[in-house]
């Protein structure tokens, strides 16, 4: 007959105390990482170059979204005509200060 099993996440909390006091008795010291700062690579690279990469992407196609937007174009149009998402259109305009859907 199988006894009663001690509860899950208690289990997991006693463990990860556990491996605490390892960390702290080994003369271990916790680091604190300043916002926005990461240490997660992609592909070899940081996260820091890929989005940098994303962003000269979307600044090459900002001026034909300035004049697309100049035309009248709404988000929705513009993402059409330049063969992209409504998101990637909302966030180049927000990162060129480009006003777009708001037709006078």
């Amino acid at each position: 007959m199988i006894g009663p099993q001690q509860d899950p996440r208690q289990l997991s909390i006693e463990r990860l105390s556990s491996q605490i006091d390892q960390f702290f008795a080994g003369g271990k010291s916790v680091e604190v990482v300043p916002t926005g700062v990461s240490g997660e690579l992609i592909g070899g690279k940081s996260m820091a170059t890929h989005h940098a990469k994303l962003r000269t992407e979307r600044d090459k196609d900002a001026p034909t979204l300035r004049y697309l937007a100049e035309q009248g174009y709404s988000v929705r149009e513009a993402a059409e005509a330049m063969g992209t998402c409504d998101k990637r259109i909302r966030l180049m305009a927000c990162e060129n200060g480009i006003a777009i859907g708001h037709r006078l």
